[in-house]
């Protein structure tokens, strides 16, 4: 996997899963990121049909609750399974992410658990400069009000799962893909390599460059 391919397919589990943050999805690049990795036009849909399974089913795993009980995961993928040109794609596609954000909206705003919600904002948005304090001000709730009902239910203070989070996806990224450990540590959201190493090290027991 090269970084390219890999940030196209990140801000595409990012954007259409950002439940707090919502952004509009550049899907006219992810076409042509994806056309230039592929030979034809139904590799191309092979491929986004992977990434759209793979995302539903890391999302299901954030919010504990299959998409397929809430939507038509199966008639969605068909919807791109029947395009007949890249063109067409291009209309499809918004479709079905935003069908599929919505989905996730339903579950998230039927939910009065407000550290399932503290736990889907980390897990959605942990590359970028996370702490308890942001955590806590989009909830609109004190910070250690929050933090002692997230501990209460996962075990974890707020910044320790942040922590969490982000070492399971470096050592991940680490050990599936061509990222150098440099490059992973700002991908997972790390804001400086020296903590990085340190976090890593003292998780595993080795450094991240010995992974590769």
């Amino acid at each position: 996997m090269n970084l390219e391919l890999y940030k196209i397919e990140e801000e595409l589990f990012q954007k259409f899963a950002n439940l707090l943050f919502p952004q509009k999805i550049n899907t006219n690049k992810l076409l042509n990121v994806l056309e230039n990795s592929v030979k034809n036009l139904q590799c191309l849909k092979c491929k986004l049909i992977y990434l759209l399974k793979r995302d539903t089913y890391k999302i299901s795993n954030i919010i504990n609750i299959p998409l397929n009980e809430m939507l038509d995961i199966k008639q969605l993928f068909e919807k791109i399974e029947a395009a007949k040109s890249v063109r067409n794609l291009q209309k499809v596609l918004p479709q079905v992410i935003n069908d599929l954000r919505e989905a996730v909206n339903r579950v998230i705003n039927n939910s009065n658990e407000i550290a399932l919600k503290a736990k889907c904002i980390i897990d959605l948005n942990y590359r970028q400069n996370l702490s308890l304090q942001d955590v806590a001000g989009q909830l609109h709730i004190c910070k250690d009000h929050l933090n002692r009902k997230f501990k209460k239910q996962y075990g974890y203070t707020i910044n320790s799962y942040i922590i969490n989070v982000r070492l399971k996806n470096a050592l991940e990224l680490l050990t599936f893909s061509n990222l150098s450990a440099k490059q992973v540590c700002y991908q997972v959201g790390f804001q400086t390599y020296r903590n990085f190493i340190y976090h890593f090290k003292k998780r595993h027991k080795i450094l991240p460059k010995e992974i590769k």
